[in-house]
């Protein structure tokens, strides 16, 4: 009897919707004091002015011989030099010279970011100090924190690469989750149906706050690039409002914006992540991985537990809301140019696109630099829209036709 109370009440709790507003609105909470945390402690190593920040590798990290160094300077001043020196144990200096990241167009930059990565080569394995220096214009040198590095040929674990197999083992665990927890609800009760919801909502909100805080605490925090306003960021924010949310008509728009903004994006994350800086399996990994994964899990559980259907009629509300949100992360872009790391923010793609490279730089050569190519990017939803919206439509056509036949 006490047993089936104590159940009755853990139900109750679980699907008291006054609850879930409440712990969501404690999630957002906690992810923008996360970003007001994370640019105060950015300059916990420097001042207003100047600032150099050493991203990887980590303190005391064991790595290879050649490895990189990534990170962050600015000076308000402008920088004159920039130099990634190591020591040895008989203090013997190691130089290496190297500039900010540059967006080029035709060979020609186009702006300067503050972030950097300097490849780094050394001649034998050991212990070595690292420090990143800097000359500003006004003859100032500021200098990073120091970084302990041992060096061991044998010991160093391998480094993230691209379709690897740790990364199709990580895709992989994604979709067999998926195709599991979208059959469990579909064989189930409503209440079940509301629990699968649940723990997508709580994975997501907990991997999230992973992620802001590892940024936070490891000071690797970019006000230029971490806030929560890429298409997948707002994607991630949405998801308990369309599972929970008792307005038909704001649940049937939200999955439709989440079916084209969030597929699109998640999918394009999650097979060319940029995690080079990060431990396989660790918090910032997995987080990464199972905040885009439970994106496109929420749109296949809306799909085919919940029914829904991604439709045309209402793509101009998405394209409106595109272009809205568009608008207001351009603005932004140019705005935190106003804080320290001093650089354009990089929300959206559209001040510049990926230095690592992507498919808007095909656009870039059609239609010019920013703000140019956002005409493209605007062009290729229609596109988009269809590619991601075929695969559903021939599964129903499939299995209407099964269905037909076996009447």
């Amino acid at each position: 009897m006490q047993k089936e109370k104590q159940m009755k009440k853990g139900e109750s709790l679980l699907f008291n919707k006054t609850l879930q507003r409440r712990v969501y609105f404690i999630f957002v909470v906690l992810i923008i004091l996360s970003d007001i945390l994370g640019f105060f402690l950015m300059q916990g190593d420097s001042d207003f002015e100047h600032g150099v920040s050493i991203y990887s590798p980590k303190n005391g990290s064991v790595t290879k011989p050649q490895f990189t160094v990534d990170g962050v300077v600015y000076s308000k001043e402008g920088i004159s030099t920039l130099e990634a020196v190591l020591l040895n144990s008989s203090n013997e200096e190691f130089k290496f010279p190297f500039t900010c990241h540059e967006v080029k167009y035709k060979e020609q930059t186009l702006l300067f970011l503050s972030s950097y990565t300097v490849q780094i080569s050394l001649p034998a394995d050991g212990d070595y100090r690292l420090t990143v220096y800097m000359k500003t214009k006004g003859d100032n040198v500021v200098k990073s924190v120091e970084r302990t590095v041992h060096v061991d040929t044998v010991s160093a674990a391998p480094s993230f690469r691209m379709f690897n197999a740790g990364h199709m083992m990580t895709l992989g665990v994604m979709v067999v989750f998926a195709i599991c927890l979208i059959i469990w609800a579909r064989r189930g009760t409503q209440k079940r149906i509301i629990l699968g919801k649940v723990i997508i909502a709580c994975l997501t909100m907990s991997f999230e706050l992973a992620i802001m805080y590892n940024l936070v605490l490891q000071r690797n925090y970019r006000i230029s690039y971490d806030l929560p306003i890429h298409m997948c960021s707002v994607s991630i924010l949405l998801i308990p409002v369309i599972l929970f949310s008792e307005n038909a008509k704001l649940k049937e728009f939200l999955y439709n914006l989440l079916f084209l903004w969030g597929l699109g994006g998640s999918m394009q994350a999650l097979l060319t992540p940029d995690l080079s800086i990060y431990p396989f399996l660790g918090i910032h990994y997995i987080s990464f991985f199972v905040t885009h994964g439970m994106i496109i899990v929420t749109v296949m559980y809306l799909t085919y537990v919940e029914g829904n259907r991604p439709r045309w009629r209402h793509f101009p509300k998405v394209l409106l809301a595109t272009a809205i949100g568009s608008i207001i992360a351009f603005g932004i872009n140019y705005l935190v140019k106003l804080l320290p790391p001093y650089e354009v923010g990089g929300y959206y793609y559209l001040a510049y696109p990926p230095v690592s490279g992507s498919a808007i730089d095909y656009l870039v050569d059609i239609f010019g630099p920013s703000p140019y190519y956002i005409f493209g990017m605007l062009l290729l939803l229609p596109i988009a829209q269809g590619i991601l919206m075929f695969p559903i439509w021939l599964i129903d056509k499939v299995k209407g036709k099964i269905a037909k036949n076996r009447q």
